[in-house]
């Protein structure tokens, strides 16, 4: 039985995007010293061509195309950002008003 994984790219592509937005957040977070200043776009530019990278090395597509889904990721991650993370924390229930208090 041979399973066609391209039926799953528009998933695997969301997954993707949705882990490079909480990647990036967890690295900000961990910056304490705050040495990526400046720097903090290449973060999901690097994770968003890892990311990509698998999806191909999984046959989601061919090689041909990781520039493409690169693109992708990395455009509606940085683009979506804030949209994105808020949604996840109202699915978490994280308020962070109150964390701040």
């Amino acid at each position: 039985m041979s399973v066609d994984f391209s039926k799953l790219l528009p998933a695997a592509v969301i997954v993707a995007i949705i882990l490079t937005v909480i990647l990036t957040e967890i690295i900000k977070r961990a910056d304490k010293k705050d040495r990526l200043k400046g720097y903090r776009i290449y973060v999901p530019a690097i994770l968003s061509g890892l990311e990509s990278a698998v999806l191909a090395f999984g046959e989601f597509f061919i090689w041909k195309q990781v520039p493409f889904y690169w693109a992708v990721i990395f455009a509606v991650s940085v683009f979506g950002y804030e949209a994105i993370y808020r949604k996840i924390k109202t699915w978490m229930g994280i308020d962070e008003t109150a964390a701040n208090t």
